[in-house]
């Protein structure tokens, strides 16, 4: 367990609404939820896009009879194409120590998923209203295409520690100069950007906040020793930088709250704007 804990235990165990999440990421054209602060859905394209799906699938069975034998076989393979991957990993995840529940790993299911939507568009008997309901589902692509193109591209939120780490003010110093970080994201990517200043700059994650929350999925390699590991007795020294994300700056909330308790003066952030999320970088010194 402890040689995967790291890499799967920060999946959560699927459940009814991570099934409904699946349903809408397997439907939605063009979007997708890059991070969990982003929308799970663009709502105004995916449901009337489902309210479409199973139109053409109450039609695809009323007409059931009709269909040949070669054709119902078709329709059992392709469902066990679809079920199979989506079943074996739900029952996995709940029997074995770790989730292995992904979405984006059910690629293999789009296929099959498509092929048999084609065919229950397909086999609607009424040609008027075949055509009405493959003309909506052509609107709501160009509309969500349209929609995806309106969104334009937002910067992630690991972008904001690289952007950072050039900014930092380079000076020669017989102490490296220290950056405190609360994520392991942050702290590799740092000591990424900086990996050729070692000399210079110091990172060094802090943990026991429970007021900041860790993304999981992100963590340091195993083994990986050139970042420092402290709580927050070790978020110390003269001056030094923090390096933050929230949605607000704000001195009551952590982390600045506890450098205020020690005794320190914040300086004034620099921000970088990542999806819902702003990413703070400030310099702390200790008040005389």
């Amino acid at each position: 367990n402890a040689d995967v804990s790291q890499n799967l235990g920060w999946a959560s165990r699927p459940n009814l609404l991570t099934l409904i999440q699946f349903a809408f990421n397997l439907n939605e054209p063009f979007y997708y939820q890059a991070s969990n602060i982003d929308a799970m859905s663009i709502w105004i394209i995916t449901i009337p896009l489902l309210l479409l799906i199973v139109a053409a699938v109450i039609f695809y069975f009323v007409n059931w009879n009709k269909q040949s034998d070669i054709e119902k076989n078709a329709f059992y393979f392709l469902l066990i194409l679809i079920t199979t991957p989506i079943l074996l990993a739900f029952l996995a995840s709940w029997v074995l120590p770790f989730s292995i529940w992904g979405t984006r790993h059910f690629i293999i299911v789009f296929a099959p998923y498509a092929i048999l939507l084609a065919v229950a568009f397909n086999k609607i008997q009424i040609k008027p209203l075949k055509i009405i309901l493959l003309a909506a589902v052509a609107a709501l692509f160009g509309m969500a295409f349209y929609l995806q193109i309106q969104r334009g591209t937002q910067p992630f939120i690991w972008c904001a520690w690289e952007n950072f780490a050039s900014q930092l003010p380079r000076q020669n110093s017989a102490e490296p100069t220290k950056i405190f970080v609360f994520e392991d994201d942050a702290a590799y990517l740092f000591w990424f950007a900086l990996r050729n200043e070692d000399k210079n700059f110091q990172i060094v994650k802090v943990n026991g906040i429970s007021e900041l929350k860790e993304d999981k999925a992100y963590f340091l390699p195993r083994g990986f020793n050139l970042v420092q590991t402290t709580d927050t007795n070790g978020l110390n020294g003269d001056k030094f930088f923090v390096a933050f994300r929230a949605k607000e700056f704000n001195y009551l909330e952590q982390p600045l709250r506890t450098l205020i308790d020690k005794g320190y003066r914040i300086g004034e952030p620099r921000v970088f704007q990542a999806q819902a999320l702003k990413v703070f970088l400030v310099e702390a010194e200790k008040k005389r």
